[in-house]
């Protein structure tokens, strides 16, 4: 039940992955950092005479796009030429920056002009809540992994431990899903890699005072349960003693002794089954 009810919150996400290939962000301004990293690693082979960047956005490219992109270079360290400057200087290298609609996520490209042209290719979502800062939210980025359903399950796993921590709680038990009881979006993103396509999930976690209060309730009902699980354990034994004896005794009068044995036999091991069943079942 447990991993269909996993399998069911995965396969959504899934269906939303984008071609093989392809790095995939939550976001237009993470999808122009993550251009803007690759950039850092690609440009310095053009040599020292290389002295700014200026962004021109392709027709139909909004200026939204492009200011994206010019963040994410000036934030990584570049100079970005001006619009006006950028035919008249030698060593200003030009990027072309278009955005293509395509299903189900739109695709940020950037192509550099010259005689070696190279172009920088990175899918992003409409999770514009990975980006958004508040004091009750909390934007957990879980580690890489090969698969999209692991890439979940860990940042899953360190959201639960980071929402306890924010409860001042050191422990819960296992089979509690603290997330269940906090409101939370999450995003599967990817990268291409060298070794092979990895995928990583974003969680955010609304983690208001109602919020933590629940976490804690919750804990607190765990634990009440827990304590009583023994007790109702004994309790389910005594009352299946008392009915089987009483039954026993009921059936042993009105055959007048002739069947004691078999009496004894039947009752016995229906007390054997019901006592195991009792101590086995789950609470």
């Amino acid at each position: 039940m447990r991993q269909s009810l996993r399998l069911g919150l995965v396969l959504p996400l899934l269906l939303l992955l984008p071609a093989s290939g392809q790095d995939l962000e939550p976001t237009l301004v993470r999808a122009a950092g993550r251009i803007g990293d690759q950039l850092v690693d690609s440009l310095p082979d053009r040599g020292e005479h290389l002295t700014a960047l200026a962004v021109v956005a392709e027709p139909g490219c909004c200026g939204e796009v492009a200011s994206a992109l010019v963040g994410a270079l000036v934030d990584r360290g570049f100079k970005i030429a001006e619009a006006a400057a950028r035919g008249a200087r030698t060593g200003v290298l030009v990027l072309r920056v278009s955005l293509v609609m395509g299903e189900p996520h739109r695709r940020l490209t950037v192509e550099t002009a010259g005689d070696e042209p190279r172009r920088f290719v990175c899918s992003f979502g409409e999770a514009s809540w990975a980006d958004e800062r508040t004091d009750d939210a909390l934007l957990i980025q879980g580690p890489l992994r090969g698969a999209p359903e692991e890439a979940v399950d860990a940042a899953r796993d360190l959201a639960r431990r980071r929402a306890m921590s924010r409860a001042g709680l050191t422990a819960a038990p296992g089979d509690i899903d603290i997330l269940r009881r906090i409101a939370h979006r999450t995003f599967v993103g990817a990268e291409q890699r060298e070794t092979g396509r990895l995928h990583r999930a974003f969680v955010r976690l609304e983690l208001g005072p109602h919020a933590v209060r629940r976490v804690k309730r919750a804990v607190d009902d765990e634990d009440r349960r827990r304590a009583i699980i023994p007790w109702a354990r004994v309790g389910g034994v005594v009352a299946l003693v008392a009915i089987l004896g009483l039954s026993y005794l009921s059936l042993d009068l009105r055959t007048k002794g002739y069947m004691t044995g078999r009496l004894r036999l039947l009752f016995g091991t229906l007390w054997v089954l019901g006592a195991g069943v009792c101590w086995s079942v789950p609470l």
